[in-house]
């Protein structure tokens, strides 16, 4: 998976992460400081992750085993990443100073997600569930 930004003359092109098949339903969210933070889908172990930019270096974690895809990604009032995925249904991740604090929000098969965070960081989402084909929202908060 690769980053790529306009530098004022040209494009950059950083690689971001090269273990396996990865990078595929990515998000991509800037922080405060325009610092690029990316989640997206490892195809190759079927997990959700997540890296940041820290001003050097890329830093990357696994957030979930088993699930990730259509994910979607809002950094928060103090630049902390929320993430909503669909895990054959509808989850949200949430970092925390000890590791990433994940919810189950419906049970439903689900596909596409979108994340927003409202007043005080609620979380707020829009999903498509395949059977029925439905649009449906959900907000925690």
């Amino acid at each position: 998976m690769k980053y790529a930004y306009w530098n004022g003359t040209a494009w950059t092109i950083q690689i971001v992460d090269s273990t396996g098949d990865v990078g595929s339903y990515t998000s991509l969210a800037l922080d405060s400081n325009d610092n690029p933070h990316i989640s997206y889908y490892d195809l190759t172990n079927h997990n959700l992750k997540y890296a940041k930019w820290n001003g050097e270096t890329w830093a990357i974690e696994t957030v979930a085993i088993g699930g990730g895809a259509y994910n979607s990604l809002a950094l928060d009032s103090n630049d902390n990443p929320r993430i909503s995925y669909s895990s054959y249904n509808l989850k949200y991740a949430e970092a925390t100073s000890s590791g990433w604090n994940i919810s189950t929000v419906d049970i439903t098969y689900t596909l596409w997600t979108s994340l927003a965070l409202y007043s005080a960081d609620n979380p707020h989402i829009s999903y498509v569930t395949p059977y029925p084909s439905d649009l449906k929202y959900a907000w925690i908060g």
